[in-house]
């Protein structure tokens, strides 16, 4: 297996870009938003035709809000764009981190491997 810096590496930049733009700053989805507020409707006030209608308004009025936030992501737009592979790695190794007590101590575990060649 390669170090984490080395897969990173064999990533093209507009592949790594992206990954990075999913896992940092996810698109949101209207229906799929809508669905989901539907559902919690549905569990707070019970079910009902209005539930569907307000959860697509709301769904559609917070798409639209944080989809303009999304085009002022500057300090994180910068970064992905800018430095690409340096925050792959960066958080390639807090997700090591994070996994490391779950499986064993630091001695235990090859400190060159990420969570995606775990898995």
């Amino acid at each position: 297996m390669l170090p984490a810096s080395e897969s990173l590496k064999r990533k093209s930049p507009g592949r790594l870009k992206s990954e990075l733009w999913k896992t940092l700053w996810p698109e949101l989805d209207l229906p799929t938003l809508a669905n989901e507020i539907s559902q919690f409707l549905d569990k707070l006030v019970g079910k009902s035709a209005r539930n569907a209608n307000v959860a697509n308004n709301l769904a559609a009025y917070l798409v639209q809000k944080y989809s303009v936030a999304n085009r002022k992501a500057g300090k994180l737009r910068w970064l992905i764009e800018r430095r690409h592979y340096d925050l792959a790695a960066l958080l390639d190794e807090i997700s090591f981190k994070e996994f490391q007590p779950a499986v064993g101590t630091r001695d235990q575990l090859p400190q060159s491997m990420s969570l995606k060649q775990l898995q």
